[in-house]
């Protein structure tokens, strides 16, 4: 029974925070730019629980950003509408929001962000076994990563192209490409500990 109060009043205070932080969002009052930052907030808390009201969520935020011309924001809330039909397991749907938020982010040259949008992309297609595309999808990714010198996403990408060429049975690629990761990897966290 103590159990029961125990997450009884837990759930009561997740309940709280989340209806504290729809009422910000849904008050005209308030600045947008809190308002974005928000929605990004309940977001993180339930894509996985509940992507349904994330998908009407989506909806919301991107007709905020596109009344305030705001690009980046639109292609945010494109990035998490399709994180939300993965969740539910729509990976057609998911990978057609995604480039819909590619071409959002080409117009704001958010390099960043459009390499993790490539790499979703890759992950999607490897789950529908289109490692062809996969491959394209991470290589761009790749570049991305290099040129901005984000270590840690070039040795996710190296990694994920290894596991690509693992399922198509080409092991020497495989190979060269993972340990290519791994010592990435292995560079990175000596640095970190220096």
């Amino acid at each position: 029974i103590f159990l029961l109060f125990i997450s009884i009043g837990l759930c009561s205070d997740f309940q709280k925070k989340s209806d504290s932080l729809i009422t910000v969002w849904a008050n005209l009052e308030m600045s947008d730019s809190l308002r974005f930052k928000v929605i990004k907030k309940y977001y993180l808390k339930h894509t996985y629980a509940e992507p349904d009201v994330i998908i009407e969520l989506t909806n919301f935020h991107y007709n905020l950003a596109k009344k305030n011309n705001s690009t980046s924001e639109m292609a945010n809330a494109l990035n998490e509408r399709s994180f939300a039909y993965y969740t539910k397991g729509d990976t057609k749907k998911a990978k057609v929001v995604l480039e819909k938020a590619i071409a959002l982010f080409e117009q704001v040259s958010s390099r960043s962000e459009l390499s993790s949008i490539y790499a979703n992309l890759g992950n999607l297609c490897g789950e529908e076994n289109n490692y062809k595309e996969a491959v394209n999808y991470f290589s761009q990714s790749l570049t991305v990563f290099r040129e901005e010198k984000v270590k840690t996403g070039e040795a996710r990408m190296l990694n994920s192209l290894g596991l690509v060429y693992y399922f198509i049975d080409d092991y020497e690629l495989a190979l060269e490409f993972l340990s290519s990761s791994n010592a990435l990897y292995n560079k990175i966290e000596i640095g970190r500990a220096s």
